[in-house]
């Protein structure tokens, strides 16, 4: 840059509409109760040596699960994600190399949910296209454990994980 100075990340936000967020969790019986994160923030940067890093925040406020309202009741109470006291789900990616998206593999970084910050990881699918991000969504998946997190409450009917997808898309540019 001109004077010297450290290169600014380029950062793109990504696109609230086009992005999607789902989870779910099993009941002990096998059932698949699944739900959608519907407003989702964040951005991409890309870092002045190349790599890349996310940020990713889900509106636990927001959740839906298909129109069942007490299961979204549940959801949002302090039984689950405690929605009122932590609204937001984070995380935040670690720098990785920029063929993780072309390629696939894992990215780890660090999720805050209900006022708790652990490191996790997540793992991207390969790309389905040369520009993923713009001409494709990037596909990442991860699971994590449900007592990590303080969600201990109905332990006797859900399994302890909660497995969440991932499709990302950047705005697009100017």
């Amino acid at each position: 840059t001109a004077g010297g100075g450290p290169l600014e990340p380029e950062v793109v936000a990504l696109d609230a509409e086009a992005s999607r967020a789902v989870f779910h969790v099993r009941t002990r019986w096998g059932q698949r109760i699944a739900g959608r994160l519907p407003a989702l923030g964040g951005e991409r940067r890309i870092l002045a040596d190349g790599r890349h890093q996310v940020r990713i925040a889900l509106d636990a406020a927001g959740v839906e699960l298909g129109g069942a309202g007490r299961l979204e009741e549940i959801a949002r109470s302090d039984r689950f994600f405690d929605a009122d006291a932590h609204p937001q789900i984070v995380f935040l990616s670690d720098p990785y190399p920029a063929s993780v998206v072309e390629h696939g593999g894992q990215v780890h970084g660090w999720l805050e949910m209900r006022g708790v910050r652990r490191p996790e990881s997540f793992t991207l699918e390969p790309a389905s296209c040369p520009e993923p991000g713009t001409a494709c969504p990037v596909i990442a998946h991860g699971s994590v454990d449900r007592g990590d997190y303080g969600m201990d409450a109905m332990r006797v009917a859900l399994t302890g994980s909660v497995h969440f997808d991932l499709r990302l898309w950047l705005e697009p540019m100017p």
